[in-house]
């Protein structure tokens, strides 16, 4: 990521507080920041709540790197897909904030990474972000996540023992891509979120999902 991309993510996050860190009502115990990149979230999150558990997960080696060439105390940083089985990276994109790693989900069935010809296998693990709440909150926790993986939300969206982890959270906010190889995610995407509605007070703005606890 070059600087003059760099500086457009820290306007969006930082400045725009597109993910609305500023509205929460409630301190997190922990935060996952779900397609970390380069760590602009990770680092506003962890100034805002410095006794918060951050746990981030990035995929892409170069933006691994660069979010370790600076102090990452307090912060869990996993090098990981969010998803099931191989994982796959679109070898087309360029700019680090838009590196995919896809694996087999809503909208990507198996056959598409086989005869894909801009897909290539992968050696990135995959974990699902129900393993990852499982793992890092305890029962007495509050906690929040931060999803903007680049498409890989499909699987969140499809995994129910994912949804379910997110009907726990306290607040967590979706960046939606309605990526997929073959016919539009996007009516399923949006029947899927309405689920939400059942657990939280959620907020449709363009093409961000915004999800707080009812209660909260």
């Amino acid at each position: 990521m070059n600087p003059t991309e760099k500086a457009g993510v820290h306007r969006e996050v930082v400045e725009h507080d597109c993910y609305k860190m500023k509205e929460l009502k409630f301190v997190p115990d922990v935060i996952f920041d779900i397609g970390a990149n380069v760590g602009v979230f990770t680092r506003y999150a962890h100034d805002m709540f410095p006794e918060a558990d951050i746990i981030a997960v990035e995929p892409d080696q170069e933006n691994f790197n660069t979010f370790m060439m600076k102090d990452v105390f307090g912060i869990t940083l996993l090098q990981k897909a969010i998803g099931q089985g191989k994982i796959y990276r679109l070898n087309n994109r360029w700019g680090g904030a838009q590196e995919c790693y896809h694996g087999v989900m809503m909208g990507y069935p198996e056959a598409c990474f086989d005869s894909s010809t801009v897909y290539k296998p992968t050696e990135v693990e995959a974990i699902t972000l129900a393993d990852l709440v499982d793992k890092y909150v305890s029962d007495d926790q509050k906690f929040m996540v931060k999803i903007d993986c680049e498409g890989a939300e499909n699987h969140i969206l499809e995994h129910s023992p994912s949804i379910e982890a997110l009907m726990k959270a306290d607040y967590f906010s979706i960046e939606l891509h309605y990526y997929s190889a073959e016919v539009s995610i996007i009516e399923n995407t949006d029947n899927i979120l309405n689920i939400f509605g059942l657990t939280h007070n959620c907020q449709r703005v363009t093409n961000m999902f915004y999800a707080t606890k009812k209660g909260k």
